[in-house]
C-alpha cells in the first residue's frame, strides 16, 4: 500500500520539481509519508519508517545528508502549495511564530491563504534576529513573491496583527491596490476631523465604534473599527482596533480571518507534526524541514476537505464548531491508508490524488 501511495505522490511531484535529482525526489516522498505516518518531524522516529529495507541508523544518515546537501526550490514548493488554494480571489494572512530549543531561537515569518477557517502556507522566511519582529523589507519581499505567483488582481487583502504596522508598509499595500486589515495597539492615535485622539478616548464608555475617513501614520482616507474585549475569567479588558482601506463595517469581520494562520501553526506544532520537537538547529536545514512540513500539511488538509465533502460530513458540536478539524480528519485518513490494506480506501486515495493532479494541470495554466 505504501508503494502505491508513493507512486501517486511521485506523479504529483513530477509537475513541481521541488528537488532536481530522482534520488532526492524519492527521499522527499518517503519523508513526507513518514511524517504523516508518525505525526512527527523527529528524525529518530522518521528513520524507523523511512525505508524498512535498511537499518534505522542508515536511514538517520540519509536524513542528515539530505538536510545538509539537498537544495529545495522554494518557488516550486509555492507552486505546489498553490494547487491546494481555493479558486478565485483570496485573503492573505501574515504572522510570525517562534520557539526556543536550548540556545537556538526559531523565528518564522509566514504568509498564508485563508481557506475555510484555516490557513494554507504559501511562503515562509526564517528570521535571524533574536526573536524580533520582521522589518518592512521582509514583509514586502514575501508579498512580492505572492503577487508574482497569484497575480495582484487575485489578492483581495492582507490581514495582520499589531506587530505588522508602519507607514511604509501601509503605503506599499495602498500603492498596489491591496486591501489591508491591520490591528493596531490601544496606544494608537488617529486624526478625526483634524483633531488627534487616542483610540481609547474615542471609545470612552461605548463597547464599539466605527469611523471612516481618518488619518493614521500620516495617511488619510482610512477607516477604523474598535471593540472592547472583556475576558470573563480574568475580568480584564483589551481593545480590538482594526484599520482598513475598505469601509469600517468590514474591518473586524474580515480581521477575524487572521485566526486561520494561528490554527495552521498549531497543526504544525502541538496538534499535528510536533515541529517544536525537532533537534535541527541550523536555519538553512530548518528551512528545508519547514517546506516539507508545509507540503505534508497541505496534503492532509485537502484530504480532510475531500473526506468531509465526499465521504462523511464532520459532525458539529453543540456550540456549532466541528468535532474534528479538516486537518485531523485528513491526517487520520492518510494514516489508515498507509497502515491498512483496505481496497476501498486504496481506490479513494487513487481518486483523490487524481484530483490533485488534474487540479495541478489546471492551475499550472494560470500560474506558470
Amino acid at each position: 500500500m505504501k508503494e502505491f501511495v508513493s507512486a501517486k505522490i511521485e506523479k504529483l511531484l513530477e509537475l513541481f520539481p521541488v528537488v532536481s535529482h530522482l534520488s532526492r525526489k524519492k527521499f522527499v516522498i518517503s519523508f513526507l509519508l513518514s511524517m504523516i505516518s508518525k505525526g512527527s518531524v523527529q528524525c529518530s522516529k522518521l528513520a524507523q519508517q523511512l525505508n524498512s529495507a535498511v537499518q534505522t541508523r542508515s536511514n538517520e544518515r540519509r536524513i542528515q545528508s539530505f538536510f545538509k546537501e539537498a537544495v529545495l526550490d522554494e518557488q516550486e514548493v509555492a507552486h505546489l502549495l498553490s494547487v491546494f488554494l481555493p479558486f478565485g480571489k483570496v485573503d492573505l494572512c501574515l504572522d510570525r511564530t517562534e520557539w526556543d530549543f536550548g540556545l537556538c531561537q526559531v523565528n518564522i515569518l509566514c504568509l498564508s491563504v485563508y481557506c475555510q477557517g484555516i490557513g494554507i502556507p504559501l511562503y515562509i522566511e526564517l528570521l535571524d534576529n533574536q526573536s524580533g519582529n520582521s522589518n518592512t523589507a521582509q514583509r514586502i519581499d514575501l508579498l512580492e513573491k505572492a503577487i508574482g505567483l497569484l497575480g495582484k488582481s487575485r489578492i483581495t487583502s492582507v490581514i495582520a496583527d499589531r506587530e505588522f504596522i508602519g507607514q511604509q508598509w501601509i503605503e506599499y499595500l495602498l500603492a498596489n491596490g491591496i486591501g489591508l486589515f491591520l490591528r493596531l495597539p490601544k496606544s494608537a492615535r488617529f486624526q478625526v476631523n483634524g483633531v488627534e485622539r487616542q483610540a481609547t478616548e474615542l471609545l470612552q464608555t461605548r463597547n464599539s465604534c466605527r469611523l471612516d475617513n481618518i488619518n493614521v501614520y500620516g495617511i488619510t482616507g482610512l477607516s477604523v473599527a474598535m471593540e472592547k474585549i472583556t475576558d470573563e475569567k480574568t475580568k480584564t479588558t483589551d481593545y480590538l482596533i482594526v484599520i482598513t482601506n475598505r469601509m469600517s463595517y468590514q474591518a473586524i469581520r474580515t480581521y477575524k480571518r487572521r485566526w486561520s494562520i494561528e490554527v495552521m501553526f498549531k497543526k504544525f506544532k502541538t496538534d499535528g507534526f510536533n515541529l517544536e520537537a525537532t533537534h535541527i538547529r541550523q536555519l538553512f536545514k530548518l528551512k528545508k524541514l519547514l517546506l516539507l512540513v508545509c507540503i505534508a500539511f497541505a496534503l492532509c488538509l485537502h484530504t480532510g476537505f475531500y473526506c468531509n465533502h465526499h465521504l462523511k460530513k464532520i459532525p458539529l458540536k453543540k456550540h456549532g464548531y466541528k468535532q474534528y478539524s479538516f486537518f485531523r480528519v485528513g491526517l487520520d485518513y492518510l494514516q489508515e491508508i498507509l497502515f491498512k490494506t483496505d481496497q476501498l480506501k486504496w481506490k479513494r486515495w487513487h481518486d483523490l490524488t487524481d484530483q490533485f493532479i488534474h487540479l495541478a494541470y489546471i492551475k499550472m495554466l494560470t500560474t506558470k
